[in-house]
């Protein structure tokens, strides 16, 4: 499983709560994944997506999260808690490359996304 750091979200307003973040991304390398594809490669266990917490240099992983009257979602979790991890980040770029599709990481990511796993 591949592990891969987000440090950016997009959301559809900016006091948006977790279930209306629509993509994760990485300031470095200019690019976003949709939740919808994200909670199906963490649900599938092909990804497994972290931040890292800015005082302790911990990763943070990503679960996804469901509740009545939503759609799964993602949320970072920290020993066994839901956190605002994500809601803390900053907003990805909206010219950043969207990754919609693929069936492995090399055909998903770019080289330099790609966890050293």
């Amino acid at each position: 499983m591949n592990e891969l750091e987000v440090n950016c979200v997009q959301r559809v307003r900016p006091d948006a709560d977790h279930h209306e973040i629509t993509h994760l991304g990485h300031l470095g390398f200019g690019c976003m994944v949709p939740v919808e594809l994200a909670v199906v490669q963490v649900m599938s266990r092909v990804n497994r997506f972290y931040t890292v917490d800015p005082q302790t240099q911990t990763r943070i992983f990503i679960e996804v999260r469901r509740e009545a009257g939503h759609c799964p979602y993602l949320q970072a979790q920290f020993h066994g808690e839901w956190t605002q991890h994500l809601l803390a980040l900053p907003e990805c770029r909206p010219s950043f490359r969207i990754i919609r599709a693929g069936v492995t990481s090399e055909t998903r990511y770019p080289k330099r996304f790609r966890s050293r796993t």
